[in-house]
């Protein structure tokens, strides 16, 4: 039995969900809707659909992997800050903006003092 979602109750077309899972967890759902009443749920259509479905989850997977590891290489293991490399990045991508945009580095501020006499 294939219970209808809540938010498709006014589609009356028939449709298939195929998870989206690797390394046993679940990431999301495909969902394929049919403009024809065929069979869309059986044979190859649901052969393909699974196999897309496997092979979207790998990328959403390694998309993760691949962010996770990066936070992991711009981040102190212990305290969370971020290091040098987070400090690089951040410095090349502003000196880029900078030269985009013609403004300085470093722009003149002013700084307020206060004496005590």
């Amino acid at each position: 039995m294939n219970p209808r979602c809540r938010h498709l109750a006014h589609d009356a077309n028939p449709y298939l969900r195929v998870p989206l899972m690797a390394q046993g967890q679940v990431l999301g759902i495909i969902h394929l809707s049919s403009a024809s009443d065929s069979s869309a749920q059986t044979g190859p259509a649901l052969d393909l659909a699974q196999t897309v479905a496997d092979r979207v989850g790998l990328a959403v997977a390694n998309l993760k992997l691949g962010e996770s590891l990066r936070l992991q290489s711009v981040r102190d293991p212990l305290t969370g800050t971020y290091n040098r490399r987070f400090m690089e990045e951040v410095l090349a991508r502003e000196v880029s903006r900078m030269a985009r945009v013609k403004s300085p580095l470093v722009s003149p501020c002013s700084t307020l003092t206060t004496s005590r006499r």
